[in-house]
């Protein structure tokens, strides 16, 4: 310990702690701004020495409230611990959301925020596949971004206005789920319907690379990540039609058409029966002739 200090000073372990430690003694004017001028930009070490100057000639219990409003400050106004809070790791929609935005946006971001002599983007070279790796690879990507406090606020609140304003928005899970028994079926091909179409929803290419694993959290996934309302509904209504197709396709796949000539009052019987029914003429046709077979045999 130094000869000066009556308590230790917190030592920061990363440049977002120490930034955060050196911007709260400002506030608290234990430092003076004139001396700290650019501190974001200095060495760790360096930032850890300023927070020890502020600790000199303290009495022992002012170095012991001030160590612990610092802490206390650091764990309610970091930006990895509020994302651990806000964003569970469990709630694969968030997880997905978040991974994919920051992947989306990494350019903007690191222009902004990343200082590229100290830090290693990396972290996104190999694109993770499931819940447990997106979200470690999240942790990761924050704690690499060499961020002072006044802006990991507002990089916090920006991300919590986005995704607030994503999350209302729950017309393709209310769409998918129409289709209960045919869930996976019906994510697959929204992904593959998205993927052809990928110059019109470029944020595809975040996922794109990936084993498709899970369709239905990569549908969402895509989704949320698109903040057009206008684009979210043409895409919507598209697919629609397209699975639409598809269900016919599938469903017809095997049979063929025939032409038949009938008296005019037995097709207004058959379309009676149709309505009764409620399925198309074809299988309407089908279901009347294998129950005239069956009392044949």
């Amino acid at each position: 310990m130094d000869s000066k200090l009556s308590v230790e000073p917190p030592k920061a372990k990363s440049d977002r702690e120490a930034n955060l430690y050196v911007s709260l003694l400002i506030k608290k004017k234990k430092l003076y701004r004139r001396n700290t001028k650019n501190f974001i930009n200095l060495h760790i070490e360096q930032k850890n020495n300023l927070i020890k100057k502020a600790f000199n000639e303290l009495t022992e219990n002012d170095a012991k409230q001030l160590a612990n409003e610092l802490i206390k400050e650091y764990k309610e106004n970091d930006l990895l611990e509020i994302i651990t809070r806000i964003f569970d790791k469990k709630d694969s929609r968030k997880i997905n959301w978040l991974w994919g935005f920051l992947i989306y946006n990494s350019r903007y971001i690191e222009k902004e925020f990343l200082d590229n002599t100290k830090s290693d983007t990396s972290v996104f070279d190999v694109l993770a596949a499931d819940k447990e790796s997106k979200y470690n690879q999240v942790i990761n990507y924050i704690d690499k971004l060499n961020i002072n406090p006044h802006n990991s606020i507002n990089f916090y609140n920006d991300l919590i206005k986005e995704w607030n304003f994503i999350s209302k928005d729950n017309s393709l899970k209310k769409f998918l789920e129409r289709d209960q028994d045919r869930l996976n079926e019906k994510s697959m091909e929204l992904v593959r319907f998205i993927n052809k179409n990928h110059r019109l929803y470029p944020e595809i290419k975040v996922f794109q690379d990936i084993e498709n694993t899970a369709p239905y959290e990569t549908c969402l996934a895509v989704y949320d990540l698109i903040n057009d309302e206008i684009i979210k509904e043409n895409l919507l209504l598209k697919f629609s039609k397209a699975w639409s197709q598809y269900k016919y396709r599938t469903k017809n796949s095997g049979k063929k058409q025939y032409t038949f000539i009938l008296p005019p009052d037995t097709k207004k019987k058959l379309d009676r029966i149709v309505d009764l029914s409620d399925k198309n003429i074809g299988d309407t046709l089908t279901d009347i002739i294998e129950k005239a077979y069956r009392e044949l045999s």
